[in-house]
């Protein structure tokens, strides 16, 4: 009997087996309409669906092309002629006639993109058929800088259709170990959401007695079984299974169960070195969240795994891709190869690595990065450039953190690596600025950018050093050299991309523009704005856009709409990459909310609140990002908070509470509105525990505004209605803040000549003021707390019962009086002019 079950390198027909995902891939062929990608496991048969596919559905009107990615190119345009050379070289006799078109166009040398989709329309008006192309191992495009241009033009083959019918007749196929939207480098760039997902789960049962009756493999349905049980439909383990016992029924030995475990035991439970558990063990050992995700899954907690980690899970091959099912490893060997001990052990003997903790850096995990570099650094034999390599991402770590104080510890340490020496100390010159060293920061950029090195810390040092620099004009020429220098960068920098260094010529436009502001040279900073929008990517554009409005004289509108369009039509998000001023943010986000605000036509307004809400800040309400928004308006913030009290009842209590907050101090110039307000947000904070600072402000703005009116028992009313909640204050701050309102109290009560409530408050706001270690508030400086003292020492003195002096005689307002006063001073004058005194207490006739 001959052996059917050999080391292949791809299944012969005679032994495939159809599944599920053979059934949706021939959908989404014959459908043409987007395009699919096939999200697998490696050693799962991705490479196998693809080729049968190839091999079962195309024919003389449907064109197949396999491309292997992982074959890399050191450019976008060398990928794409690949792509359109493995459509050619393999159907030459077909497209022979055009290959001197296709040679035109790759002479003339235009754009890339441009390129290939002209290609691809020749190819396609030759062939009168579909074409299918494949792009297999599309993980590769990780480590390519023009992964975004690859998806972005896959999308425009499908969006062109109506200007160029042809691309109806072309469709993709991607497959790899990853989705592309993870391959999009630039956040601010669409997703690639447009393709049906394809998952390649494991054989069935019947999936599974299909292979072995292919197989032809004569063993009892028991052993089937057994089989099945073992490796539950894993097409790899399945497979090598069955091959080995085939060797074993071909030497006529029996097969029974105990030589069926024994092989499992000798090929995968032992030395553990075998596809596919050799693989998936080696991506466990380098991710702490998995391995915690299999801990969660052997102790019967999966139900806390999230989405993402689960995709993980299937992509490494261990889990299938029923996601809403309860998670279980797949089968059996995978179960006991990743066992709990080994997970502990893993954890244990966990392995400090420079190259693991640069992987961590390079995946923003700076917290998990610098834990690895803190081991190596304390490990005595670490060498010299591991100890360097250390130190110096430590640094970076933290300064992507915008932790500079520990980022300036890293980088002042001594480098002997030429790649570090200069780069350290320009971003220790970034990081004492940050810190508030000014001078120190601008002396070492000032040396140190002396050495032109093009590099990433080069630029930024630049750009850091112009703008903190009083002299404007050596200022523009800095931010002109960074501008110019971007163009011969230096490309040893791996860190440095092409859309860095369109950032920095942007941020040298705009920051150019602003010195020129401030020179009023307005023609010419709008000037530099309109360079800086032809180059700005969508994040950086954003500001760019809003900057030009600010800036013209005659308003624009319709940057407005292309500011919203900018971001919702690209489904844009929030910069995670970069911090700089104009990068899109949150605090951004409520500016151009308000940017675009109008009462009397809310279409744009209420477009990006609602993308703010469904897509960029999906934890927060549309009432809390508007309420956000009236925190960073001007002009606009008392319609805004009209427009928010249309949503009231949307509103939480606490919210509701800011809002009348706001409504009442923005009123502050009409009393009647101011009181109205005033009383709403009274009514909802009556009802709860809350005091903030801002509170004690109100009452004390409210009170204030009643003895200015000289309402003073309408101020002291006002006084005994926040009176309990002041009672209860235990914050040492919040108690200095209320000092203010016992102020108000007890000149209010002084004013209607109650003596004792005058002296009684104010003994109380002095005390307060003496005992607290602060000697400002969030309203007063230490100055300003320092005049109420005086002030309440006064009132307090005046209001002293003192013995009656007994006079004989009346005086009249003109006769002259001599009065001592309690500071001990003695004065002559007329008793009209220090009647108010001695009515007041604050003095008395001596003779």
């Amino acid at each position: 009997m001959e052996k059917t079950l050999k080391k292949y390198t791809t299944i012969p027909e005679l032994l495939y087996v159809n599944r599920n995902a053979d059934s949706q891939l021939k959908g989404i062929i014959d459908d043409m309409q987007r395009p699919g990608y096939v999200l697998v496991a490696r050693q799962m048969g991705k490479t196998n669906l693809l080729f049968n596919a190839k091999r079962t559905l195309e024919n003389e009107n449907r064109l197949f092309v396999y491309v292997d990615l992982s074959n890399h190119f050191d450019n976008e345009r060398d990928c794409y002629r690949n792509i359109i050379d493995n459509i050619i070289e393999p159907n030459i006799g077909l497209f022979e006639s055009i290959e001197g078109e296709i040679e035109k166009i790759r002479a003339n040398n235009i754009q890339p993109h441009n390129e290939y989709s002209r290609s691809l329309r020749i190819i396609l008006n030759k062939f009168e058929g579909d074409i299918v192309i494949i792009l297999d191992e599309i993980d590769a495009l990780k480590s390519v800088d023009y992964s975004d241009n690859i998806f972005a033009q896959i999308r425009s083959n499908y969006f062109s259709r109506t200007n160029f019918p042809e691309f109806e007749r072309l469709t993709y196929v991607l497959s790899g170990v990853v989705e592309p939207t993870e391959l999009i480098r630039d956040r601010n760039k669409s997703p690639f959401n447009i393709g049906d997902k394809i998952y390649l789960d494991d054989f069935t049962k019947d999936e599974h007695n299909d292979f072995i009756e292919k197989s032809k493999l004569k063993i009892p349905q028991e052993i089937s079984d057994e089989i099945f049980n073992w490796a539950k439909g894993n097409p790899r383990i399945t497979f090598d299974v069955c091959s080995e016992i085939e060797t074993c029924f071909l030497n006529g030995e029996e097969i029974n169960k105990d030589l069926l475990a024994n092989i499992v035991k000798r090929k995968y439970l032992t030395t553990f070195d075998l596809a596919p558990v050799d693989h998936i063990r080696e991506l466990v050992k380098t991710n702490k969240p998995i391995r915690k995700a299999i801990s969660q899954i052997n102790k019967k907690q999966s139900f806390e795994l999230s989405d993402e980690i689960k995709r993980k899970l299937y992509l490494y091959g261990i889990i299938d891709s029923k996601f809403n099912q309860e998670t279980k490893i797949k089968n059996r060997i995978i179960e006991q190869s990743l066992s709990e001990e080994w997970i502990k052990s893993v954890d244990k003997e966990q392995i400090f690595t420079l190259a693991n903790g640069f992987v961590k850096y390079e995946n923003r995990e700076f917290n998990d990065a610098i834990e690895i570099f803190d081991n190596i650094l304390m490990n005595t034999d670490s060498s010299k450039i591991d100890v360097e390599t250390s130190n110096y991402l430590s640094g970076m770590s933290y300064y992507r953190l915008l932790d500079f104080d520990n980022a300036v510890e890293y980088f002042a340490k001594e480098y002997s690596m030429e790649n570090y020496i200069v780069d350290a100390k320009l971003y220790l010159g970034v990081c004492k600025l940050a810190t508030g060293k000014r001078e120190d920061g601008i002396s070492l950029l000032e040396e140190w950018t002396k050495k032109e090195t093009n590099t990433g810390a080069y630029f930024n040092a630049l750009l850091n050093l112009a703008i903190n620099l009083d002299d404007r004009e050596r200022a523009k020429k800095i931010l002109d050299k960074l501008y110019q220098s971007t163009f011969i960068a230096d490309n040893k920098d791996q860190n440095l991309e092409e859309e860095d260094l369109i950032e920095y010529r942007t941020l040298s436009l705009y920051y150019q523009a602003e010195i020129l502001v401030r020179d009023s040279k307005i023609e010419e900073a709008l000037i530099k704005i309109n360079e800086a929008l032809k180059i700005a990517n969508k994040s950086l554009s954003l500001f760019v856009i809003f900057y030009k409005y600010i800036l013209e004289s005659e308003k624009d509108e319709s940057l407005k709409t292309l500011l919203v369009n900018n971001i919702v039509d690209n489904n844009l998000n929030f910069d995670q990459k970069n911090s700089y001023p104009i990068s899109f943010n949150e605090n951004l986000l409520n500016t151009y909310l308000d940017f675009v605000f109008d009462d009397a036509d809310l279409y744009l307004f209420e477009r990006l609140l609602k993308y703010s809400v469904e897509k960029l800040l999906p934890n927060l309400s549309k009432c809390e990002v508007v309420y956000k928004t009236v925190l960073r308006s001007e002009e606009n913030r008392l319609k805004l908070l009209d427009y928010l009290l249309q949503f009231e009842e949307e509103c939480d209590e606490d919210l509701l509470i800011n809002i009348y907050w706001q409504l009442a101090y923005n009123n502050s110039k009409n009393q009647k509105k101011y009181f109205e307000f005033f009383d709403n947000y009274f009514s909802l904070l009556s009802k709860t525990n809350r005091l903030t600072a801002d509170d004690i402000y109100l009452f004390a703005l409210s009170i204030r505004l009643r003895y200015e009116k000289e309402n003073f028992t309408e101020a002291i009313k006002l006084f005994k209605l926040i009176e309990p909640k002041l009672s209860n204050i235990n914050d040492e701050n919040l108690k200095l803040e209320s000092a203010i309102i016992f102020y108000w109290c007890a000149i209010s009560y002084f004013r209607i000549k109650d003596r004792i409530n005058a002296k009684i408050y104010a003994d109380t706001a002095l005390e307060i003021i003496s005992k607290s270690n602060k000697k400002h508030t969030s309203m007063m400086d230490e100055k300003g707390l320092m005049i109420i003292a005086d002030q309440l020492r006064q009132v307090r003195i005046s209001s002293t019962v003192n013995q009656p002096v007994i006079v004989n005689r009346k005086y009249g307002r003109n006769d002259k009086v001599k009065v001592k006063y309690q500071d001990g001073r003695v004065i002559e004058n007329k008793y009209k002019k220090i009647e108010s005194d001695i009515l007041a207490g604050r003095c008395v006739i001596v003779e």
